[in-house]
Order: C-alpha cells, then sequence, then structure tokens
C-alpha cells in the first residue's frame, strides 16, 4: 500500500491527482496523446501503473479531468469579455475572436489534439495501435499488461456504439465533445461545455429562431479550423493576428447572411 505523504488521506488524494494532471499534461505538450498511455501518466506522477484507477475510471476520463482543469478560466475570460454586451450579432462576433485569442494566450495547441469522445479515440490509427500487439526486436510478440489487453477488449467491443453516439455530438476546439462526460463541479450548476457555448447558443436563437443550430454549428466550425491554423508552428504573430482578424470578419458576414432580424 503506497505511503500517505499528506497531512490526510483528501490531502494525498489531491496531490496525487494534481501530479497525474501535471504529468498528462506534460506528456500532451511534447509527445501528444499516442503518448498518454496509464504507464506514461502514472511513471510521470511517481505511482505504481495500477494505482492510476484509483484516482480515474479510464483514460477517457483522465483526458476530462484535465481538459476540466484548464477550462475554467479559458470561460472566465470569455464571460468577463462579453460581460455587457447585448446586441447577438457582436455576441457571436466577440466570441470567436476571444476563443482564438484565448486559444493563443493559454498556449492551448495541444487540447486540440486530445480526443475527448470514444469515436474520436478510435479514429486515430496511431492511437488505435496503443491497444494492438507491437514487435519486440526478435520479431516474437509482445502486448501490454493484463489491465490494458482487458480494457482494449472491453472498449473494442463497443466502439461501433461509440461511433453511432458521436455523430450526435458537438464539435470544438477541433474534436467531437462528448458532453456526457462533461459534468458540472457543483449540483444545479451548468456544465464547463454549456458555460462556454451558452453565449452563441442564446444569440443564434435571437438571431436566426427558426433553426439556431445553424448557427451554433457554423460558429463553432470556425473557431475549430481557426485553431487549427493559429496552431502552425510557422505563424508569426503578426500572421496570427491577420488570421483572427479575417476569421472575425467572416463569422461577421456569416450573421449579416442568416440573421432574420
Amino acid at each position: 500500500m503506497p505511503r500517505i505523504n499528506g497531512s490526510n488521506l483528501e490531502e494525498h488524494r489531491r496531490r496525487t491527482m494534481n501530479a497525474l494532471l501535471d504529468s498528462a499534461e506534460t506528456i500532451m505538450r511534447e509527445e501528444g496523446d499516442a503518448a498518454l498511455t496509464p504507464t506514461n501518466v502514472s511513471r510521470g506522477a511517481g505511482i505504481a501503473r495500477n494505482s492510476i484507477y484509483r484516482y480515474v475510471k479510464d483514460m477517457k476520463d483522465l483526458r476530462h479531468q484535465l481538459m476540466a482543469r484548464r477550462m475554467p478560466q479559458w470561460i472566465d475570460a470569455l464571460e468577463d469579455g462579453l460581460s455587457g454586451i447585448t446586441d447577438p450579432a457582436q455576441i457571436v462576433t466577440l466570441w470567436v475572436k476571444i476563443n482564438l485569442e484565448q486559444f493563443i494566450l493559454q498556449g492551448h495547441d495541444w487540447m486540440t489534439k486530445m480526443p475527448l469522445s470514444d469515436a474520436e479515440f478510435y479514429s486515430s490509427e496511431e492511437l488505435w495501435k496503443q491497444h494492438n500487439n507491437t514487435k519486440n526486436e526478435n520479431g516474437t510478440e509482445t502486448t501490454g499488461g493484463t489491465d490494458d489487453k482487458e480494457q482494449a477488449s472491453d472498449e473494442r467491443d463497443n466502439a461501433e456504439q461509440w461511433y453511432k453516439d458521436a455523430a450526435a455530438t458537438d464539435i470544438f476546439c477541433g474534436h467531437r465533445y462528448d458532453a456526457s462526460a462533461d459534468q458540472s463541479l457543483e449540483p444545479q450548476q451548468p456544465s464547463l461545455h454549456q458555460r462556454l457555448r451558452a453565449p452563441i447558443v442564446a444569440a443564434w436563437k435571437e438571431l436566426h429562431p427558426a433553426n439556431p443550430q445553424v448557427g451554433i454549428a457554423l460558429t463553432e466550425g470556425v473557431v475549430s479550423n481557426g485553431m487549427r491554423l493559429l496552431s502552425g508552428k510557422e505563424q508569426a504573430k503578426e500572421s496570427r493576428s491577420a488570421i483572427i482578424s479575417d476569421i472575425s470578419r467572416s463569422i461577421r458576414a456569416i450573421v449579416d447572411e442568416l440573421r432574420e432580424n
């Protein structure tokens, strides 16, 4: 049994969870999601591999907790920037601009590459290899630990249903968002995803009441693709500013085209 190194069990759990999230974020920033495995994360956190499941249900749960750790600051900046704005067209335009600016300021390129839904995880050939046999130097097949194999088997059995379920999920930050795993930190409070989308949901209901989902989907798509453009390492600061400016004009044109009043 691991030694409790905090003043009590709750403190120990908090520290260990933070260590796991620190390890996971470092891996995402330096190596990418393909390296985000239970073995690598637990090694970086300094705990036994099997102990990771005392803190997260699975790796998808870890990804969601990692997103939840970073999103509140982003959302606070968004809500502050939109405070006092009542014109729905301006809300949509600013929502896009602020999200793209936060993407740059907070250095969260790695977040766009982190799959949050099961279907997206399995759509990546590189990630799928995490659950397949690998060959050692002698050419014989070796596999991960028993836990890895059992988890992979369970997940693969359900992959087809996951693809179907994900077809109805929202898209933001460059990937499908599994809203079922996005729970509020406080009962009766909106989830992070709901807080993020609330401004444009309300704005498009006012701008295009006949079918607000069209405007919402287009707005989120503009942001997601804008993030892909901004994530290029070759993009200079001036180039990124120009991209945001062009995208802001584009979303305003979409608003002007779709608005019903």
